[in-house]
């Protein structure tokens, strides 16, 4: 993961083993929930159990259109450039309604410590 540096940008991930990459190359959506806590007040060790909810939208915002929009790039299959895809997924999705698949990932983990 590649914080935004304070621009008020998203992150992006940079990990590219095993497809992950390809699947999940932004997070669109995080949700953190506390599943159980303990804290010991004697001796301040506390455990805590987390999942973290990832969402990623498998969609076309405007950057992807105005960054793809010009593309010569070709695709194989059709001969054509790969802005005339781009142009008609963005009609699909912003002007007639279909919805963009989401991948969803749950980590949960217990962390542990002791409070100073």
């Amino acid at each position: 993961w590649k914080p935004d540096g304070g621009n008020g940008s998203r992150g992006e991930f940079t990990y590219s083993g095993r497809g992950l990459g390809i699947i999940m190359d932004n997070v669109n959506y995080t949700n953190i929930t506390l599943n159980a806590f303990s804290l010991n007040s004697k001796t301040r060790v506390y455990w805590a159990n987390i999942t973290v909810h990832l969402v990623d939208a498998f969609g076309l915002d405007k950057g992807d259109v105005r960054r793809f929009q010009n593309s010569t790039f070709l695709n194989a299959a059709t001969g054509g450039g790969i802005a005339n895809g781009f142009n008609a997924w963005w009609l699909l999705q912003h002007n007639r309604g279909y919805v963009p698949f989401t991948i969803n990932v749950d980590i949960t983990r217990t962390i542990s410590g002791t409070l100073k």
